[in-house]
Protein backbone atom coordinates (compact mmCIF):
# COMPACT_ATOMS: atom_id res chain seq x y z
CA UNK A 1 0.00 0.00 0.00
CA UNK A 2 1.16 3.53 -0.71
CA UNK A 3 1.58 6.37 1.74
CA UNK A 4 2.45 10.04 1.63
CA UNK A 5 3.34 12.65 4.23
CA UNK A 6 1.48 15.86 4.85
CA UNK A 7 3.59 18.43 6.68
CA UNK A 8 0.97 20.31 8.64
CA UNK A 9 2.04 20.42 12.29
CA UNK A 10 3.64 23.86 12.08
CA UNK A 11 7.18 24.63 13.14
CA UNK A 12 10.29 25.50 11.18
CA UNK A 13 12.55 23.42 8.93
CA UNK A 14 14.03 21.18 11.63
CA UNK A 15 10.64 20.52 13.22
CA UNK A 16 9.16 19.53 9.87
CA UNK A 17 12.12 17.31 9.02
CA UNK A 18 11.46 15.49 12.30
CA UNK A 19 7.89 14.97 11.13
CA UNK A 20 9.17 13.66 7.80
CA UNK A 21 11.72 11.20 9.14
CA UNK A 22 9.36 10.14 11.91
CA UNK A 23 6.71 9.24 9.35
CA UNK A 24 9.26 7.47 7.15
CA UNK A 25 10.28 5.28 10.09
CA UNK A 26 6.68 4.28 10.80
CA UNK A 27 6.02 3.42 7.16
CA UNK A 28 9.17 1.32 6.83
CA UNK A 29 8.07 -0.92 9.68
CA UNK A 30 4.74 -1.55 7.93
CA UNK A 31 6.12 -2.10 4.44
CA UNK A 32 4.38 0.93 2.94
CA UNK A 33 5.62 2.42 -0.35
CA UNK A 34 6.33 6.14 -0.41
CA UNK A 35 4.63 8.54 -2.80
CA UNK A 36 5.89 12.10 -2.65
CA UNK A 37 3.67 15.09 -2.05
CA UNK A 38 5.62 18.15 -3.28
CA UNK A 39 6.14 20.66 -0.51
CA UNK A 40 8.04 23.86 -1.39
CA UNK A 41 9.09 24.64 2.19
CA UNK A 42 11.28 21.51 2.29
CA UNK A 43 12.17 21.33 -1.41
CA UNK A 44 15.77 22.42 -0.78
CA UNK A 45 16.41 19.35 1.39
CA UNK A 46 15.81 16.91 -1.47
CA UNK A 47 13.37 14.74 0.47
CA UNK A 48 11.43 13.93 -2.71
CA UNK A 49 14.42 13.54 -5.02
CA UNK A 50 13.91 10.55 -7.30
CA UNK A 51 10.63 9.61 -5.60
CA UNK A 52 7.39 8.81 -7.41
CA UNK A 53 4.94 11.68 -6.90
CA UNK A 54 1.47 11.10 -5.58
CA UNK A 55 -0.97 11.67 -8.47
CA UNK A 56 -2.24 15.22 -8.68
CA UNK A 57 -5.91 14.37 -8.17
CA UNK A 58 -5.09 12.44 -5.01
CA UNK A 59 -2.92 15.25 -3.65
CA UNK A 60 -5.37 18.03 -4.32
CA UNK A 61 -8.68 16.27 -3.73
CA UNK A 62 -7.61 13.67 -1.20
CA UNK A 63 -9.38 10.94 -3.14
CA UNK A 64 -8.71 7.59 -1.48
CA UNK A 65 -6.79 9.15 1.40
CA UNK A 66 -6.80 7.51 4.81
CA UNK A 67 -5.48 10.14 7.24
CA UNK A 68 -3.37 8.86 10.15
CA UNK A 69 -2.64 11.77 12.44
CA UNK A 70 -0.55 12.61 15.49
CA UNK A 71 0.75 14.48 17.23
CA UNK A 72 3.24 12.03 18.67
CA UNK A 73 5.90 14.63 19.41
CA UNK A 74 8.18 12.27 21.32
CA UNK A 75 7.55 9.22 19.16
CA UNK A 76 7.48 5.82 20.90
CA UNK A 77 10.06 4.21 23.14
CA UNK A 78 7.93 1.15 23.91
CA UNK A 79 7.53 -1.28 21.01
CA UNK A 80 4.28 -2.81 22.23
CA UNK A 81 2.68 0.62 22.61
CA UNK A 82 3.80 1.51 19.10
CA UNK A 83 2.30 -1.65 17.61
CA UNK A 84 -0.92 -1.30 19.58
CA UNK A 85 -1.27 2.23 18.23
CA UNK A 86 -0.65 1.50 14.55
CA UNK A 87 -1.46 -2.18 13.93
CA UNK A 88 -5.21 -1.54 13.67
CA UNK A 89 -4.74 1.13 11.00
CA UNK A 90 -1.51 0.43 9.10
CA UNK A 91 -1.46 -3.27 8.32
CA UNK A 92 -0.82 -3.58 4.56
CA UNK A 93 -3.99 -3.96 2.52
CA UNK A 94 -4.87 -4.18 -1.14
CA UNK A 95 -6.74 -1.37 -2.81
CA UNK A 96 -6.40 1.91 -4.62
CA UNK A 97 -6.36 4.12 -1.55
CA UNK A 98 -3.34 5.45 0.28
CA UNK A 99 -2.26 6.34 3.81
CA UNK A 100 -1.60 10.00 4.61
CA UNK A 101 0.62 10.42 7.66
CA UNK A 102 0.20 13.90 9.08
CA UNK A 103 0.23 16.23 12.10
CA UNK A 104 3.53 15.02 13.57
CA UNK A 105 2.81 11.31 13.23
CA UNK A 106 6.28 10.31 14.42
CA UNK A 107 8.45 7.41 15.37
CA UNK A 108 11.89 8.97 15.81
CA UNK A 109 14.27 6.82 13.75
CA UNK A 110 16.74 6.44 16.62
CA UNK A 111 14.00 4.77 18.68
CA UNK A 112 14.20 1.74 16.39
CA UNK A 113 17.86 1.12 17.28
CA UNK A 114 17.04 -0.45 20.64
CA UNK A 115 14.23 -2.47 19.06
CA UNK A 116 16.65 -4.01 16.57
CA UNK A 117 19.21 -4.65 19.31
CA UNK A 118 16.54 -6.44 21.35
CA UNK A 119 15.42 -8.56 18.39
CA UNK A 120 11.99 -6.93 18.13
CA UNK A 121 12.67 -5.88 14.53
CA UNK A 122 15.20 -7.19 12.01
CA UNK A 123 16.06 -3.98 10.11
CA UNK A 124 18.38 -1.05 10.73
CA UNK A 125 15.70 1.57 10.14
CA UNK A 126 17.88 4.42 11.41
CA UNK A 127 20.77 3.47 9.14
CA UNK A 128 18.47 3.06 6.14
CA UNK A 129 17.02 6.55 6.60
CA UNK A 130 20.49 8.10 6.97
CA UNK A 131 21.83 6.44 3.82
CA UNK A 132 18.73 7.15 1.73
CA UNK A 133 18.53 10.77 2.86
CA UNK A 134 22.24 11.30 2.18
CA UNK A 135 21.82 9.88 -1.32
CA UNK A 136 18.79 12.04 -2.11
CA UNK A 137 20.57 15.17 -0.91
CA UNK A 138 23.62 14.32 -3.02
CA UNK A 139 21.41 13.73 -6.05
CA UNK A 140 20.00 17.23 -5.65
CA UNK A 141 23.10 19.17 -4.58
CA UNK A 142 26.01 17.03 -5.73
CA UNK A 143 28.41 14.86 -3.74
CA UNK A 144 29.80 16.13 -0.46
CA UNK A 145 33.34 17.56 -0.60
CA UNK A 146 36.21 15.34 0.46
CA UNK A 147 39.07 16.55 2.63
CA UNK A 148 42.47 16.37 0.98
CA UNK A 149 45.83 15.91 2.75
CA UNK A 150 46.88 19.25 4.17
CA UNK A 151 43.35 20.64 4.29
CA UNK A 152 42.21 22.09 7.61
CA UNK A 153 39.63 20.18 9.62
CA UNK A 154 36.39 22.02 8.91
CA UNK A 155 33.97 22.01 11.83
CA UNK A 156 30.45 23.46 11.89
CA UNK A 157 29.04 24.19 15.35
CA UNK A 158 25.44 25.20 15.98
CA UNK A 159 24.59 27.13 19.14
CA UNK A 160 20.87 27.84 19.26
CA UNK A 161 19.82 31.20 20.64
CA UNK A 162 17.20 33.64 19.34
CA UNK A 163 13.83 33.87 21.05
CA UNK A 164 14.19 30.40 22.60
CA UNK A 165 16.86 31.79 24.94
CA UNK A 166 14.42 33.14 27.52
CA UNK A 167 14.42 31.67 31.03
CA UNK A 168 11.19 33.33 32.05
CA UNK A 169 9.19 32.24 29.02
CA UNK A 170 10.84 28.83 28.47
CA UNK A 171 12.19 27.52 31.81
CA UNK A 172 12.34 24.00 30.35
CA UNK A 173 15.08 25.18 27.97
CA UNK A 174 17.35 25.66 30.98
CA UNK A 175 16.18 22.85 33.26
CA UNK A 176 17.63 19.57 31.95
CA UNK A 177 20.12 18.69 29.17
CA UNK A 178 17.76 15.87 28.13
CA UNK A 179 15.17 18.43 27.06
CA UNK A 180 14.69 19.47 23.46
CA UNK A 181 16.10 23.01 22.90
CA UNK A 182 18.13 22.90 26.11
CA UNK A 183 20.48 25.89 26.26
CA UNK A 184 23.95 24.68 27.18
CA UNK A 185 26.34 27.08 28.92
CA UNK A 186 29.32 28.36 26.97
CA UNK A 187 31.73 26.09 28.82
CA UNK A 188 29.99 23.10 27.19
CA UNK A 189 30.88 24.33 23.70
CA UNK A 190 34.34 25.51 24.73
CA UNK A 191 35.05 22.03 26.07
CA UNK A 192 34.06 20.53 22.72
CA UNK A 193 36.24 23.08 20.90
CA UNK A 194 39.29 22.19 23.02
CA UNK A 195 38.76 18.46 22.49
CA UNK A 196 38.47 18.84 18.72
CA UNK A 197 41.73 20.80 18.74
CA UNK A 198 43.33 17.97 20.72
CA UNK A 199 41.98 15.32 18.34
CA UNK A 200 43.37 17.24 15.35
CA UNK A 201 46.86 16.78 16.79
CA UNK A 202 48.29 20.09 15.65
CA UNK A 203 46.56 20.16 12.28
CA UNK A 204 44.69 23.34 11.45
CA UNK A 205 41.06 23.50 12.57
CA UNK A 206 38.51 25.87 11.05
CA UNK A 207 35.57 26.16 13.44
CA UNK A 208 32.56 28.01 12.07
CA UNK A 209 29.92 28.80 14.69
CA UNK A 210 26.36 29.46 13.55
CA UNK A 211 23.81 31.15 15.76
CA UNK A 212 21.08 33.77 15.70
CA UNK A 213 22.09 37.36 16.30
CA UNK A 214 19.53 37.76 19.06
CA UNK A 215 20.88 36.71 22.48
CA UNK A 216 24.30 35.88 21.04
CA UNK A 217 26.30 38.12 23.39
CA UNK A 218 27.74 35.29 25.50
CA UNK A 219 28.83 33.40 22.38
CA UNK A 220 30.63 36.43 20.99
CA UNK A 221 32.36 37.02 24.32
CA UNK A 222 33.45 33.39 24.72
CA UNK A 223 34.74 32.68 21.21
CA UNK A 224 36.02 35.97 19.80
CA UNK A 225 39.75 35.77 19.25
CA UNK A 226 40.09 32.00 19.63
CA UNK A 227 42.30 30.25 17.10
CA UNK A 228 40.53 29.17 13.93
CA UNK A 229 37.08 30.39 15.03
CA UNK A 230 34.68 32.33 12.80
CA UNK A 231 31.30 33.50 14.11
CA UNK A 232 28.25 33.72 11.87
CA UNK A 233 25.43 35.69 13.47
CA UNK A 234 22.44 34.91 11.31
CA UNK A 235 18.84 35.97 11.02
CA UNK A 236 16.45 35.37 13.88
CA UNK A 237 13.90 32.58 13.60
CA UNK A 238 10.94 34.92 13.37
CA UNK A 239 12.48 36.82 10.45
CA UNK A 240 13.92 33.99 8.36
CA UNK A 241 16.11 34.50 5.31
CA UNK A 242 15.67 31.36 3.21
CA UNK A 243 18.94 31.73 1.31
CA UNK A 244 20.86 32.17 4.55
CA UNK A 245 19.12 29.20 6.19
CA UNK A 246 19.90 26.97 3.21
CA UNK A 247 23.53 28.11 3.21
CA UNK A 248 23.90 27.28 6.90
CA UNK A 249 22.33 23.85 6.45
CA UNK A 250 24.68 23.15 3.55
CA UNK A 251 27.58 24.01 5.86
CA UNK A 252 26.22 21.62 8.51
CA UNK A 253 26.02 18.77 6.00
CA UNK A 254 29.37 19.41 4.29
CA UNK A 255 31.49 19.91 7.43
CA UNK A 256 34.15 17.35 8.28
CA UNK A 257 32.71 17.39 11.81
CA UNK A 258 29.28 18.69 12.85
CA UNK A 259 28.63 19.84 16.41
CA UNK A 260 24.89 20.00 16.94
CA UNK A 261 23.00 21.33 19.92
CA UNK A 262 19.58 20.19 21.15
CA UNK A 263 17.97 21.99 18.22
CA UNK A 264 16.24 20.13 15.42
CA UNK A 265 17.84 22.39 12.80
CA UNK A 266 21.27 20.87 13.45
CA UNK A 267 20.32 17.43 14.78
CA UNK A 268 18.31 16.66 11.64
CA UNK A 269 21.38 17.51 9.55
CA UNK A 270 22.86 14.26 10.88
CA UNK A 271 20.53 12.33 8.56
CA UNK A 272 22.12 14.00 5.52
CA UNK A 273 25.77 13.35 6.39
CA UNK A 274 26.24 9.64 5.73
CA UNK A 275 29.27 8.43 7.70
CA UNK A 276 30.70 11.87 8.53
CA UNK A 277 31.23 12.35 12.27
CA UNK A 278 28.68 14.30 14.27
CA UNK A 279 28.97 15.35 17.91
CA UNK A 280 25.67 15.57 19.77
CA UNK A 281 24.18 15.50 23.23
CA UNK A 282 21.71 12.63 23.83
CA UNK A 283 18.28 14.07 24.48
CA UNK A 284 14.63 13.20 24.12
CA UNK A 285 14.52 13.42 20.32
CA UNK A 286 17.98 11.98 19.54
CA UNK A 287 19.82 9.40 21.63
CA UNK A 288 21.25 5.87 21.71
CA UNK A 289 23.06 6.33 18.37
CA UNK A 290 25.90 4.04 17.25
CA UNK A 291 29.30 4.96 18.71
CA UNK A 292 30.54 5.93 15.24
CA UNK A 293 30.09 8.21 13.36
CA UNK A 294 28.10 9.70 16.24
CA UNK A 295 29.97 10.99 19.28
CA UNK A 296 27.78 11.56 22.32
CA UNK A 297 28.74 14.21 24.86
CA UNK A 298 27.98 14.34 28.54
CA UNK A 299 26.44 17.42 30.12
CA UNK A 300 29.84 19.12 30.37
CA UNK A 301 30.74 18.57 26.70
CA UNK A 302 33.12 15.64 27.17
CA UNK A 303 33.11 12.99 24.42
CA UNK A 304 35.35 10.16 23.21
CA UNK A 305 38.25 12.18 21.81
CA UNK A 306 40.27 9.06 20.98
CA UNK A 307 37.45 7.77 18.77
CA UNK A 308 37.43 11.02 16.80
CA UNK A 309 41.24 11.07 16.58
CA UNK A 310 41.31 7.54 15.15
CA UNK A 311 39.11 8.57 12.24
CA UNK A 312 40.69 11.90 11.32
Amino acid sequence: MHYTIRHNSGGFHGHQLKDHFGARAIAKLYGLEYRHTPYPYLEFFGIGEGETPLPFFQRKLGIGAKPVAGPYWDGFTDYDTFRATFDPILQPAEGSGFIRLEKACRLHPHQTIAWQREGLIDRDIFGEIVQETTARYAAKHGPLPTRQPGDPLRVAMHISRGGDYNREQYPEHFADPYNVRYMFPMEYFLTIYRQIQAAAGGRAVELNIYTEERNSEDIVEAFTGLEGVTLYLGCNRRQPDEAEIEGIFKAFVAADVLVSCNSSFSTEAIFFRGDRPSIYHPHRHLNDLPDWPYLATDASGEFDVDELRRHL
